[in-house]
């Protein structure tokens, strides 16, 4: 689809291996005694050439299988940081975030596509964590069950998460992240990593 197309000039976007971080540049009280929810993740995937047998909807499937991964890792590891934390900052649960997009007849497609700020309205909290994942990967193969998997070396990932407010929809946080020059088997790691340090500068 549209995401993969775009995305062939992905490689623009990594020139550089170095560790990118943002902090926050609000105060650590912004998101006191507030109730936020982590949205599923908008994945890009970029491919040198798409091989043989493997169509977009097969590349879109593991998107969407990665997406809720990478939704319910950054839940994990910020409720982590969160109690460490004094504040009193609250999470929703990311069942319950996915049980109301569900009864809301909301798929991916359109949670991404609905403002931030009235998504915070369906689920009933002060603001939303979204996150934008993007990957180059050198290979695309299928596995005997006609699943998409990546293989080669010097592959890359960018993550962007953002933090959008209720009342105008306002970024109040963003974190930035990227490596690159990893094997294909290290990536879920890779992705991990960038979602740990998002919430350790996420400010409780």
């Amino acid at each position: 689809m549209k995401n993969l197309l775009l995305l062939f000039c992905l490689p623009l976007l990594f020139c550089t291996c170095k560790q990118i971080l943002n902090p926050s540049n609000y105060s650590s009280k912004k998101f006191h005694y507030k109730t936020l929810a982590i949205l599923p993740f908008e994945i890009y995937t970029s491919v040198k050439n798409l091989p043989e047998g493997v169509t977009i909807s097969m590349i879109e499937k593991a998107e969407g299988r990665k997406s809720r991964v990478m939704q319910r890792d950054l839940f994990r590891y910020i409720t982590r940081e969160l109690a460490k934390s004094p504040r009193k900052v609250k999470f929703q649960d990311v069942n319950h975030t996915n049980s109301v997009f569900k009864k809301n007849g909301m798929g991916r497609q359109m949670i991404f596509n609905t403002p931030k700020k009235e998504l915070a309205k369906i689920l009933k909290v002060d603001a939303v964590i979204f996150g934008s994942v993007y990957q180059y990967k050198n290979k695309l193969n299928l596995d005997k069950d006609e699943e998409v998997t990546f293989s080669g070396m010097n592959n890359k990932i960018s993550a962007v998460i953002y933090a959008y407010e209720k009342r105008k929809g306002r970024i109040e946080w963003k974190y930035d992240g990227s490596q690159s020059g990893f094997p294909s088997d290290y990536g879920p790691e890779v992705v991990k990593g960038l979602l740990r340090k998002a919430a350790r500068d996420f400010p409780l």
